[in-house]
């Protein structure tokens, strides 16, 4: 299940899973928010693995190909439509027609392809490049992007109507450090599909899921895949491929009771008090204006509808 194949165990994420589960999104939206590396384009591979596995997917970076490019991959084009057109091309649209079309990074999105990708999920049909004949398709869209939506609408390189269209439904995907007991069952599971076996001591593993990994899930990875290609059999405290920050080594950022806090309730804990506490604050500062406190906080709608649940059930405690 999903549960299983995306490895977590926190208990307010899998609910927020158990509840997406239930939704009947073919031929729908769904928008998927998070830091990088947490792991976005597996999640959207899962879900389609799960609920649509009979059907096309279809992934797409929007990030990585020139602005001048991107509507040909996603509209396709006929020979002739522009210098270099050598021949027919089918679009990603077309290709995901039935299924499931994932768009990564949709936060750089040009806003003339914006609108022009807003039109032809609200018609269910478009033109090609250099094409006046109307291609029908219904799909499901996967969204994914780091970035804050609401500041790009902000500063008028995203659309409204096109945000409010892709994120029909919203889900955001937590950091590691906020999942402290998934980064374990991550940890072997990288470990298991290393092709080159090695022992890694109890104290490692332990430095290992109290560090905060910015990079998340990717990090991780790439941390195990490096320790595979070494030639050590056994992985200590002194492996240079360890790490150099964690928990126990907080310099002057922290005061001497924050680590203490830390050491005894563990930095997941640490974290959501600050989370807490940051919001609360800036929630009254800002009188409850939930766009200001989005701007502010340079958060998702999903992380903001989150932590003010999570606020109210603090403040009834």
């Amino acid at each position: 299940d999903l549960k299983k194949k995306f490895f977590t165990k926190e208990p307010s994420f899998l609910r927020e899973l158990r509840n997406l589960l239930k939704v009947n999104l073919e031929n729908q939206c769904l928008l998927l928010t998070g830091e990088t590396g947490v792991g976005k384009s597996h999640f959207a591979k899962v879900y389609h693995q799960l609920m649509f596995p009979q059907t096309p997917f279809v992934s797409f970076n929007c990030s990585r190909i020139p602005e001048s490019l991107i509507d040909s991959e996603l509209f396709g084009h006929k020979k002739g439509a522009f210098t270099g057109a050598e021949k027919d091309r089918k679009g990603l649209l077309e290709r995901a027609n039935g299924g499931v079309l994932f768009l990564d990074e949709i936060g750089t999105m040009p806003l003339h392809t914006q609108q022009r990708l807003l039109k032809a999920i609200e018609e269910k049909e478009f033109t090609s490049l250099g094409s006046e004949t109307p291609i029908k398709v219904e799909f499901t869209l996967i969204s994914a992007t780091c970035d804050n939506l609401n500041s790009k609408i902000e500063d008028k390189s995203f659309r409204k109507d096109f945000y409010f269209r892709i994120s029909g439904y919203e889900l955001e995907i937590p950091s590691l450090r906020t999942r402290k007991h998934d980064i374990e069952a991550l940890l072997y599971f990288f470990l298991s599909e290393s092709p080159r076996k090695f022992f890694i001591e109890p104290e490692v593993i332990e430095n290992l899921v109290q560090y905060p990994w910015p990079g998340n899930t990717r990090e991780l990875k790439k941390l195990i895949t490096t320790l595979s290609r070494s030639d050590l059999g056994i992985i200590k405290m002194d492996c240079p491929y360890l790490p150099k920050a964690s928990v126990t080594a907080t310099g002057e950022i922290l005061s001497q009771d924050q680590q203490d806090y830390i050491l005894s309730h563990g930095l997941g804990d640490f974290i959501k008090e600050i989370e807490k506490d940051i919001f609360q604050t800036v929630y009254s500062q800002e009188k409850g204006k939930a766009t200001r406190v989005i701007q502010k906080l340079k958060i998702s709608n999903s992380a903001y509808y989150r932590m003010l649940k999570e606020s109210q059930i603090t403040s009834r405690a």
